[in-house]
């Protein structure tokens, strides 16, 4: 008996353990999410007027054109915009990100410059 009630406590404690990793695992605070067919930041509306910018992957893997990264969002915000989308891969070609099966140019990376 004192054995099944232990179990039992046991199973209770990991059961609340797993609830509350859930929570804090699915909380995203200032990531945007959608609910329903809108965006929300924290609970509220999420609203934004954003462009497309492909070739921004290529400017700032070169240290040389990083510049006009900086550039095209001084002018962005000037008008503004608020969101950029852009593309990070590149599978051939000039500034390739995965220049073979597997094996990746770590300058390319340097994406985390926008």
């Amino acid at each position: 008996m004192a054995s099944v009630c232990r179990n039992t406590i046991g199973l209770l404690l990991f059961f609340f353990a797993l609830v509350s990793c859930e929570t804090s695992v699915s909380t995203n605070a200032g990531f945007v999410q959608t609910k329903d067919a809108h965006f929300v930041v924290n609970g509220s509306p999420f609203l934004f007027n954003g462009f497309n910018a492909y070739w921004m992957m290529n400017l700032a893997a070169d240290p040389t054109q990083r510049y006009n990264v900086s550039d095209v969002f001084r002018e962005a915000s000037a008008a503004g915009l608020t969101v950029c989308r852009t593309w990070a891969f590149n599978d051939g070609g000039l500034r390739a990100l995965q220049i073979s099966p597997g094996m990746y140019d770590e300058r390319v990376f340097q994406v985390a410059y926008i």
